[in-house]
């Protein structure tokens, strides 16, 4: 986790004084060195006014005898920050919009670290057991629920609400803490913005939609989508992998076989050269549900084969036990055709 160096949050910016830069949604925004020593002392003085005189004397050490040059700085400044973030001048002086928040703050240590340790949970899951994964991190839900709470608190902390649910969903769903959840990421979700870093976004969309599909699925669906236009967007190869299995799941809960067919089809593509192998199993699995419902049972027999493989090497025994299940009865009955409410029933084994 990269350090702060002090600084302040105010509005969508945070200030890092240390190395003299402003950001927005994780973008640099350019400032000229007087303009980031006048944001600096307004951010300074916690959103009270700060005279034109002591303005002068800091930035310019009275070197002039006319402010205008002042005026036109504040000027390009409110042009960089828009209007409301530096107020039109009261009483001969200038302040913020609205009050600064400090940065490095106790809470907000804790919320980044996190975020820093979750987002490597994320990456590890795919190649742990449930149970292991489980003991490793599902004890810190007190952790998260209490940062989660401080970081939703102001809106001027959505980047760190934003990133913290994301990285840390899969709590919810291993809890099997699905309102909770959702209660957190309802609000998450509605502070999306073209500020907030992209991969973020993605993933919190992506929790979100697993938090509704078993109570909603198509608003699931509707939010998997999101999440892929982002995943898309940044060429992120494996999450888009995965979004698109759980894409092809809702549509094949909902009827939309030709849909699902294609969505899973190109999940397995970009899947099958990454390391995501829960993710893969579970297109593998979808796919061999629509081989089934579609009367193809050496090409059912075949995909569930594959996701039986992938979770024993994942040492799963509860999926490869379901999966090594389902292609005995179709090796009994080829012929047997897979129903709507059976093919929810042999989803379930690969939602998780």
């Amino acid at each position: 986790m990269a350090m702060l160096d002090g600084g302040w949050r105010f509005g969508p910016y945070e200030l890092h004084a240390g190395m003299g830069r402003l950001m927005r949604g994780g973008k640099i925004i350019a400032l000229t060195d007087v303009e980031m020593q006048l944001v600096t002392i307004l951010a300074d003085q916690g959103g009270e006014t700060v005279s034109r005189e002591t303005l002068l004397e800091t930035v310019w050490s009275r070197r002039m005898t006319d402010d205008n040059v002042l005026s036109t700085s504040i000027h390009r400044l409110r042009r960089q920050l828009g209007e409301d973030m530096i107020p039109a001048s009261q009483r001969g002086g200038y302040r913020l919009g609205c009050v600064p928040e400090n940065l490095e703050t106790a809470p907000e240590l804790e919320a980044r670290r996190l975020c820093a340790v979750f987002i490597e949970a994320e990456d590890k899951r795919q190649r742990m057991p449930d149970a292991e994964w489980d003991k490793a991190y599902l004890g810190r839900a007190n952790e998260v629920r209490a940062s989660l709470e401080w970081a939703l608190a102001e809106p001027g902390r959505k980047h760190i609400a934003i990133r913290l649910a994301g990285a840390s969903g899969r709590i919810w769903e291993r809890l099997s803490a699905f309102p909770e959840g959702r209660g957190y990421f309802e609000r998450a979700v509605e502070l999306i913005d073209g500020d907030v870093r992209p991969a973020d976004a993605g993933r919190s969309l992506y929790y979100a939609g697993i938090l509704w599909r078993e109570t909603n699925r198509a608003r699931a669906l509707a939010l998997f989508q999101r999440a892929a236009v982002v995943f898309r967007d940044l060429k992120d190869k494996r999450k888009l992998g995965d979004v698109l299995g759980l894409i092809g799941g809702a549509q094949l809960f909902l009827g939309q076989h030709e849909q699902a067919r294609a969505s899973l089809q190109e999940a397995e593509k970009l899947l099958s050269i990454t390391d995501q192998s829960k993710a893969l199993s579970n297109v593998f699995n979808g796919l061999g549900v629509l081989a089934s419902m579609r009367k193809t049972p050496l090409e059912a027999l075949h995909y569930f084969g594959m996701a039986r493989d992938l979770a024993r090497l994942l040492g799963d025994t509860l999926r490869e036990h379901s999966l090594a299940q389902r292609g005995c009865r179709l090796e009994r009955d080829p012929s047997g055709e897979v129903h709507a409410g059976q093919s929810r029933v042999a989803y379930k084994v690969a939602i998780s």
